[in-house]
Order: structure tokens, then C-alpha cells, then sequence
């Protein structure tokens, strides 16, 4: 394919919203029982065709083939929601920031948009969605 791919998916890239304090706080050990929790909720909630990573210490990519946006969007809508009826020692709340990008002509080109999408999902106060379309 020299480098290039099907444009027909959207990638999905999710930041634990403040894992660094709940550590701190917590404990490494709770911080683990979140990534492992978080993951634990995208697999359930993904396809079993769709790819997940963990792409860094608090982040996780998915990668959803045949996927339109509008999919995507409802995906990204119902992990947001699950991750965030999770408690860990019934009192860490927790949260994730979420940004969505549409296929590209390079897998990594949509991961990076995904990631600028989550940043901006960020600044506008952890907890949401942000696409690079609406």
C-alpha cells in the first residue's frame, strides 16, 4: 500500500484526566487499578475488529476500521459515560479527554489529530469530546 491506507476509520484518543495526582494522592496502585479499569471499559465497548492500544502512560488510541464518524462519535459519547460511572475504592472518580479524528491517508497523520483534538478536549475542561469534525 506504500505507506498508505484505506481512508473508511476514525481514530479515537483517550487521556486518563488527572492520573498524575490521583498517584500522588492515592497511590501508584490506584493509579494502576485505573488504567486497568479504563481499559477494561474500552475493550467492552469497542468492536472486536477495532485496534487498542495503550499509547503512554495515561493514553490509549483506538483505531476503528469501517468506522464513519458519526459511529465514532457515539462510541466516544458511551466511553466517556462508562469510564466515568467508575470508582475505585469508592472514591476516585475518574475521567478521560477524548479527541476524534476522522481516517487519513496515513494512520499516523489521524493519530496525531486525534491527539490535538484531545488536548483541546482538555482546555476546555477535561471530560469531553473534541473532533476535528462536528
Amino acid at each position: 500500500m506504500n505507506g498508505m491506507v484505506d481512508k473508511n476509520y476514525s481514530v479515537m484518543f483517550l487521556d486518563v484526566d488527572n492520573l498524575k495526582q490521583i498517584n500522588d494522592n492515592y497511590g501508584h496502585d490506584v493509579g494502576d487499578k485505573v488504567l486497568i479499569e479504563v481499559a477494561n471499559v474500552i475493550k467492552k465497548n469497542v468492536r472486536k475488529s477495532d485496534l487498542v492500544m495503550r499509547y503512554g502512560g495515561d493514553e490509549f488510541v483506538v483505531v476503528m476500521w469501517d468506522c464513519d464518524l458519526k459511529s465514532a462519535k457515539r462510541t466516544a459519547e458511551k466511553l466517556l459515560t462508562e469510564i466515568g460511572n467508575i470508582r475505585i475504592n469508592d472514591q476516585v472518580k475518574i475521567s478521560v479527554s477524548i479527541g476524534l479524528s476522522k481516517g487519513m491517508d496515513s494512520l499516523e497523520k489521524s493519530i496525531m489529530m486525534a491527539d490535538r483534538c484531545m488536548l483541546e478536549a482538555k482546555k476546555l475542561g477535561k471530560n469531553g469530546i473534541k473532533s476535528d469534525f462536528q
